[in-house]
């Protein structure tokens, strides 16, 4: 701590000694304007170095903004989770910043631009308009016109101070103004979300939307009420994996159900109603998210949300375990961090999606679209990608311990540094070029029925006594030599 003291005492005095010089250079003007406007420029310079270099958050606004992210459709190698979602919430907290200030500080120098050039034109400008008219011989004799001149200046002067006065308080009575209006209308916007008919809730939602997008700061207020109506809307999803005793207990719980009802139950629709979908797709927007860095995303945990479109969508850090996401359109979106275990994703198209650090295990993904999309150190235990096709995904240091790839098609594959112990590729289709198994860890998984995979996948990647492989690869001398001496891993998922 008095480290840090001792290092920012020059820049404070520095800054003192701008404040010192912008006051006399204020005072200079009325004598030597040239001067006194260049001891100001000065002034408001070296006190903007000053205060640089004493906050941290403007350090990081001019030395950090521009400099690249990690986690985006790359490897991770020398960056861990923790430090990921640090660098990326300082970021998004950052541009926020600029966005809520730029327009007054540009305001600001605007103001003091043209106070610099009014305070010139009164003082130069008859003499750089007319100067070759006026006569300074009879300017020094003419004490009267000097003396009210100075009076009517001097009036002019507490007037504008008045007007300043004023001004300012109109503007806090506009800010007052403007915040009983947006409540006002974040009442009635609520009053819609519980009416009983569908066109007045979409209406609702669509108003909350607006609200959003005039008033920033009720991004958070705006994202509880949505997540509720989305919660109470949405139907409950049906569990994937139920144990035979959870299944007598359910049929009993039916079977009593209908003995004391008529009524059969509701199957579960295949789309989301579309005030649900109105919702998802205003808590999914990018711009609310970039205001949410710090707060806690929602939770859509175990709610059945089958064909939901999130068509490049922001689901970072939300909690959807255990959801139904069948058939959902997942189009380049972005899930970092997000919780997704034991979801439904099956028949789905996640292409171009990000799924850095998500946590995925027990994902269904049978039949799903998986193209160029971004699975780097996600954690797969136990994912299924049954007939599902897998082309160009990057699996960089993915856990997929016990994964399931039967009958899916793989091409340009990326599965380096990927854990893929008791991983099942059975009738699986591997291309021979383009799929990339370096360093991956195969041990006691099963390729003998493999169509496609040839020895340079095998050669390249850590394998064991329990690895199956196609008969004819095992009396290959290679094949053995990498069996008896493969490398430890990397890193252990």
């Amino acid at each position: 701590m008095i480290n840090q003291v001792s290092d920012q005492t020059p820049w404070r005095r520095l800054r003192l000694a701008a404040l010192v010089l912008g006051v006399a250079s204020g005072a200079s003007l009325l004598v030597t304007p040239a001067w006194g406007a260049a001891g100001l420029l000065l002034a408001v310079a070296v006190a903007g170095t000053a205060h640089v270099q004493l906050s941290d958050d403007l350090r990081w606004r001019f030395l950090s903004i521009f400099r690249w992210r990690p986690g985006r459709h790359r490897y991770l190698y020398g960056h861990r989770r923790a430090l990921y979602r640090q660098t990326e919430n300082r970021r998004q907290k950052v541009i926020r910043r600029i966005k809520q200030h730029y327009k007054t500080a540009f305001a600001s120098i605007a103001f003091l631009i043209l106070a610099v050039a009014a305070l010139l034109l009164v003082l130069r400008g008859p003499w750089w308009f007319d100067g070759e008219y006026i006569d300074r011989d009879g300017l020094r004799s003419g004490s009267a016109a000097l003396v009210t001149g100075l009076r009517t200046a001097l009036v002019q002067i507490i007037a504008a101070i008045g007007a300043s006065v004023a001004l300012l308080y109109t503007a806090r009575n506009y800010r007052l103004t403007r915040r009983g209006q947006v409540t006002d209308r974040f009442t009635k916007a609520l009053e819609r979300l519980g009416s009983d008919e569908m066109y007045v809730r979409i209406g609702g939602v669509i108003a909350l939307e607006q609200i959003l997008q005039d008033a920033p700061e009720q991004a958070l207020h705006t994202t509880q009420v949505l997540s509720a109506f989305v919660r109470r809307r949405a139907p409950r999803a049906e569990p994937i994996n139920v144990t035979l005793a959870e299944k007598i207990v359910r049929a009993r719980k039916a079977a009593k159900g209908r003995s004391t009802s008529s009524e059969a139950p509701q199957p579960l629709p295949t789309v989301p109603d579309e005030d649900v979908q109105a919702a998802l797709t205003v808590l999914t927007q990018p711009d609310l998210r970039r205001h949410l860095v710090d707060k806690p995303a929602p939770d859509f945990s175990n709610l059945h949300l089958a064909g939901a479109s999130f068509a490049e969508a922001d689901l970072s850090f939300f909690n959807l375990s255990g959801a139904n996401l069948s058939g959902a359109n997942l189009w380049k979106a972005r899930l970092i961090e997000t919780k997704l275990e034991n979801a439904d994703l099956s028949n789905s198209d996640i292409s171009r999606g990000n799924f850095t650090y998500a946590l995925m295990n027990g994902v269904n993904l049978r039949n799903a679209f998986c193209a160029r999309t971004n699975f780097t150190r996600t954690l797969m235990h136990r994912a299924d990608f049954t007939k599902g096709y897998v082309y160009a995904t990057l699996f960089a240091k993915t856990l997929l311990e016990d994964a399931v790839f039967e009958s899916a098609d793989i091409d340009e594959a990326d599965f380096t540094d990927a854990n893929l112990r008791r991983a099942k590729f059975t009738g699986a289709k591997v291309s021979d070029s383009g799929s990339i198994f370096d360093h991956a860890i195969l041990e006691d998984a099963d390729l003998s029925e493999t169509e496609g995979i040839d020895v340079e996948h095998v050669v390249a990647s850590i394998l064991s006594n329990g690895t199956l492989l196609p008969e004819d690869m095992y009396s290959l001398p290679e094949i053995q030599e990498r069996i008896r001496n493969s490398p430890a891993p990397r890193w252990d998922a």
